[in-house]
């Protein structure tokens, strides 16, 4: 996503299966973000009116929608927590711990 001019901020990694932008499904509005692949993708476009519709017309479809942009809220607001009260060497460290965490590692010696 393109802050300003030259910055830019990574907000997440999208994996198979996953939908890009879900904001205007909810609002109606326009959304600007940016996305790159990182390798070879097929991706599916469904026109807005037909999956506003459908989105506001199924009740467990809504529910789901809801329930990926509030994680993806939250992811943002521990972003910007981040960033503001912490200082880069504070962001790099909490990022390899997640790593490790996800990896099945810690930092003290060894895998599991």
């Amino acid at each position: 996503m393109r802050a300003c001019k030259d910055k830019e901020q990574l907000v997440g990694i999208l994996n198979a299966g996953e939908p890009l932008d879900l904001i205007p499904l909810l609002d109606s509005r326009p959304h600007s973000i940016t996305a790159r692949a990182r390798g070879r993708v097929r991706l599916f476009f469904i026109p807005f009116p037909f999956a506003h519709d459908l989105i506001w017309n199924t009740p467990d479809l809504f529910s789901a929608v809801l329930a990926v942009v509030s994680m993806r809220l939250r992811d943002l607001a521990t972003l910007a927590t981040d960033l503001a009260f912490k200082d880069v060497t504070a962001r790099v460290c909490k990022l390899l711990l997640e790593q490790a965490q996800t990896q099945g590692r810690d930092d003290r010696g060894g895998g599991q």
